[in-house]
């Protein structure tokens, strides 16, 4: 059977950007803000970039209208492969459900259990009260992984098409931190 970095370096993997203008020097580190419920005080953390396995649900991502300057914007789909060997990915079966609705069973499913103390505290601590109702979001899951020394995740069996109503068909999303994408 083959390992999940096995499996992703294996798979072709796709980015859909509304803005292409922004990649021709590579992935560039990107940070955003993490707030963490504790403390009532943001943090930064790095943005992972999202491919897909499914060339359609990147090309929803590759709408010229998502872009802060869509008049010139240069909306394309990117191919690529990802050398996940030597890395660590947390994994998530969404079991057939919509990106938004992860549950906290979810992502005990993905860590080892003797990792869920340290998994609930993060999940408490920057998901907040969201995560207890079934709300735990792929955004969310980047939180988490990082905080764990992930260098990525991969969520399964998930609907994820940016602002269609075609949940017909399921695909992988795939969230890697830039410095790892080699």
């Amino acid at each position: 059977m083959k390992t999940l970095e096995t499996f992703i370096a294996e798979a072709q993997w796709f980015h859909g950007s509304p803005d292409t203008r922004s990649l021709k020097n590579g992935w560039e580190p990107r940070t955003t803000s993490l707030y963490n419920f504790e403390t009532k005080q943001d943090e930064v953390r790095p943005r992972p970039v999202y491919f897909t396995r499914s060339r359609r649900v990147a090309g929803t991502y590759a709408d010229p209208h998502r872009a802060f300057d869509y008049q010139n914007s240069t909306p394309g789909i990117r191919t690529q492969n990802i050398n996940a060997r030597d890395s660590r990915f947390m994994q998530v079966d969404a079991g057939g459900g919509h990106w938004s609705n992860l549950t906290v069973d979810m992502m005990k499913a993905a860590v080892p259990e003797e990792d869920h103390e340290e998994l609930m505290g993060h999940i408490n601590r920057y998901v907040g009260e969201k995560a207890h109702r079934g709300h735990i979001m792929t955004d969310d899951v980047a939180k988490i992984a990082h905080k764990m020394g992930y260098h990525g995740f991969h969520i399964k069996n998930v609907h994820d098409d940016y602002n269609t109503e075609d949940h017909t068909k399921t695909s992988d999303v795939l969230g890697v931190f830039p410095e790892h994408l080699r």
